[in-house]
């Protein structure tokens, strides 16, 4: 190969990295998201139900906020761990979405964790309240029910507001995707 075709090739490939950049993305709405989370929330029922059976069964035998503690763990590294790995939850999978960075490269786990750091509030509430109810479910407390309420709707409220930013967002981006600085976009 000779200077001028390697030349060529240079140019030939800079016009390609151009045209890619250029390509206009396909960004997953709101409805598909929502319809991925549905999808990874059924995923995730079986644990909800060992958790219900664990608070209101297995305290004959052991402690069951270790066991919902555990449960949390696995609940909550779910996303992580599959968009780190794979770029998609099974949920986005079925929806044919991917998460990537913004500058178009596959995210890692540390970028996945970042995504997920809005989430932690939420699910420490969660966490804290569900310890109470099962207290609260001993002694039937009106106090500590309304507060339990409180969280859930705390919680709604976080989801809600993501929502919303990703619904009338430009590129589709939630509070999370914009810290982590990531787009979910729908993949061919």
């Amino acid at each position: 190969m000779n200077m001028h075709e390697e030349k060529l090739d240079l140019i030939f490939d800079e016009n390609l990295v151009e045209q890619e950049e250029q390509q206009e993305l396909e960004y997953g709405t709101f409805w598909n998201r929502l319809w991925a989370y549905l999808v990874d929330f059924i995923v995730l029922q079986p644990l909800t139900l060992i958790n219900i059976y664990n608070f209101y069964v297995w305290p004959k035998w052991w402690n069951p906020i270790v066991v919902n503690l555990i449960i949390i763990v696995v609940y909550a590294s779910y996303k992580p761990i599959m968009e780190g790995a794979f770029g998609r939850t099974l949920g986005k999978r079925l929806l044919k979405l991917k998460v990537i960075k913004d500058s178009r490269t596959p995210i890692d786990h540390n970028t996945a964790i970042t995504r997920y750091i809005p989430w932690i509030p939420a699910l420490l509430i969660n966490v804290y309240f569900a310890t109470i109810e099962y207290k609260t479910s001993l002694t039937n407390d009106m106090a500590t029910f309304v507060w339990l309420n409180f969280s859930q709707l705390s919680f709604s409220v976080f989801v809600l507001i993501c929502g919303i930013s990703i619904a009338f967002s430009d590129n589709k981006q939630g509070l999370h995707d914009r810290l982590a600085k990531t787009l979910c976009i729908k993949d061919a």
